[in-house]
């Protein structure tokens, strides 16, 4: 079974949608800067189309063939 997941952060406030309704919705100032990462608890899932907008957002990185060591490069920046 595939869903839509949106997650919209603005400051604090964080809020969950899944297949366009609202799921959850949090207030947490614990991390002001960061990463985006996907993942699963005690599940197995996969992800596409996975994007990342905004404000302040850098350009998504064009691997070109060398997904190694562009991870490596990310990885190394946090």
């Amino acid at each position: 079974m595939d869903y839509v997941l949106k997650v919209e952060v603005e400051g604090a406030d964080i809020r969950c949608y899944v297949d366009g309704v609202l799921e959850i919705e949090a207030t947490d100032d614990a991390f002001p800067t960061g990463a985006v990462g996907v993942g699963t608890f005690d599940a197995v899932g996969t992800f596409d189309d996975v994007s990342v907008n905004g404000e302040g957002i850098a350009a998504p990185v064009e691997s070109r063939g060398k997904l190694p060591s562009v991870w490596a490069r990310l990885r190394g920046a946090y």
